[in-house]
């Protein structure tokens, strides 16, 4: 059976509308697919923003907090951060350095460094270096191999440790981070227990009465010269001198009058010394004279000027005050103890000759 006209354009007109109806919902459906999708971008962006901010804040307090002095710096060498402690080592405003080339900000610290060339040559090697040392572990206060100790004079005397180091993204660098590590009070401990380890061992080798070395330090410097002296056969001589009735002087004027002849005495004595001579108070009333490359003669000629300088110097106004001294000379192979008793043994016999002689 054939079409009519008119049922024939009828027909169109159904498939027409049928075709219209299923664009129309498959249009529905991509627009309300597209809607979805751009709801879970934006919900993925929101994300991701929200955990970069707070990285960026945890970030920021980890900057804040550390007690070493940090400044970034952006790949063009423009100042992008600076944390609290650089504000407060260096009394400025983070704020009014924030865009600043990096040369800039070593202009403005370096007169505020005790040697403003050794900061500006530091700088000027950190950020040419094509090579740096690698990082290594250290103590805190420790200088690594890639800083260099410098000291801040002003707002307030600081030592620092200043480093240059970059700042990567893979392989590519995208900044700088400069640091100044602040150890004054690590470099203050370190002098302190330096100076206290000196005042420990200048009691440990000093007689506190005369200043003098005390007979520790003399056996110690006897040893020493002895084997310098048979290495290599050089002359060597001791002086052991003793105040005559010194026991007079304490039992009839008093220990404060003694204490005073015998630190007058020592200074006679490092007085008429070489500078490489070696003086101790050995005990008592009793001093050794250590005299380097010095024979029998050279030590006759030291105790007569020993003997001279105590008399012009007069200890005492109401009675003289004289000395005796016994002296020996190193044979091969003696021992320390064996040349002072050599000495010793000269010293009494220069007392019982009746004393103020050297023999």
């Amino acid at each position: 059976m054939g079409w009519t006209p008119l049922e024939l354009a009828a027909l169109v007109m159904g498939v027409s509308l049928a075709a219209v109806g299923a664009v129309g919902g498959w249009e529905v459906t991509r627009q309300r697919r597209q809607k979805q999708a751009l709801g879970d971008a934006l919900a993925a962006t929101e994300a991701i923003t929200a955990a970069l901010s707070e990285e960026a804040l945890f970030l920021s307090a980890v900057l804040e907090s550390v007690d070493t002095g940090i400044v970034m710096n952006d790949a063009q060498g423009r100042v992008r951060l600076v944390n609290a402690r650089f504000e407060v080592l260096f009394g400025v405003r983070g704020s009014e350095l924030i865009g600043r080339p990096h040369g800039f900000l070593r202009d403005a610290l370096a007169d505020g460094f005790a040697d403003p060339a050794a900061f500006r040559d530091a700088a000027e090697r950190f950020y040419s270096a094509e090579e740096r040392p690698p990082g290594s572990v250290r103590t805190p206060g420790e200088r690594a191999p890639d800083e260099a100790e410098l000291v801040r004079k002003e707002p307030t005397r600081r030592v620092l440790l200043y480093s240059v180091v970059p700042v990567l993204q893979g392989e590519q660098q995208v900044g700088t981070l400069e640091i100044y590590r602040d150890v004054t009070a690590q470099r203050d401990a370190e002098e302190a227990q330096h100076k206290l380890m000196l005042q420990l061992e200048a009691r440990a080798t000093t007689d506190a009465l005369t200043g003098l070395k005390n007979r520790r330090a003399a056996n110690e410097a006897l040893a020493l010269e002895l084997v310098r002296a048979q290495r290599y056969e050089r002359s060597l001589a001791v002086v052991l001198f003793d105040i005559d009735h010194f026991k007079k002087v304490n039992d009839e004027l008093g220990h404060d009058v003694g204490d005073r002849v015998l630190s007058e005495f020592g200074h006679v004595l490092a007085g008429c010394a070489r500078g490489t001579d070696v003086v101790a108070r050995w005990g008592g009333e009793e001093f050794l004279v250590i005299l380097t490359e010095t024979d029998e003669a050279g030590a006759h000629a030291f105790g007569d000027r020993v003997r001279a300088a105590l008399a012009a110097k007069s200890p005492l106004e109401a009675r003289a005050v004289t000395c005796s001294g016994g002296i020996g000379v190193r044979k091969e192979g003696d021992a320390a103890d064996v040349l002072i008793k050599r000495a010793d043994e000269r010293l009494y016999e220069a007392k019982r000759g009746g004393r103020d002689r050297v023999i």
